[in-house]
């Protein structure tokens, strides 16, 4: 049996939020419950996305006065811990999204607060959109020509 790669990095995780939501921190609580499967390959070594990355996918000041915390993120704060954590979401959906297509197989990336968010602004936890990110560079590299993303969500 082929095991499943989860592209998770200990930095796409906190536990210094201060909100409603506790998404921050889900990252790291999914590997913890599900890390030691025999069928489950945890890879953490891919780099972080870039703003630059962002910027394909929303506005620049946005994303520049988010990640300068002079605006408010989707958890409605400006904690520094929290908006470091969505460099890391995104590049662990980006990678794993990219290896499902180069591998042709499933994967799994941990991560959350992406399909609220908007082009100038955060929205219900969401800041910036991974998913659409991520699509958008898949189309444009040339991976492919159509795109579904399935989310599942669990409180």
């Amino acid at each position: 049996m082929r095991k499943l790669h989860i592209f998770y990095n200990e930095n796409q995780s906190t536990t210094e939020n201060i909100s409603f939501s506790p998404s921050a921190g889900k990252p790291k609580l999914f590997v913890e419950r599900i890390g030691n499967h025999p069928n489950v390959n945890i890879v953490s070594d891919f780099p972080s996305i870039k703003k630059e990355h962002l910027y394909l996918v929303h506005d620049k000041q946005h994303v520049d006065d988010v990640l300068s915390l002079k605006k408010i993120n989707g958890f409605d704060n400006t904690i520094k811990e929290v908006t470091d954590t969505m460099l890391w979401t995104n590049a662990s959906f980006l990678y794993a999204s990219v290896n499902a297509v180069k591998l042709n197989t499933c994967t799994c990336s941990p991560t959350n607060g992406f399909h609220h968010a908007e082009y100038d602004g955060s929205m219900a936890f969401c800041t910036f959109n991974g998913l659409m990110l991520s699509a958008k560079i898949l189309h444009d590299k040339g991976y492919a020509k159509r795109i579904g993303i399935g989310m599942c969500q669990h409180r």
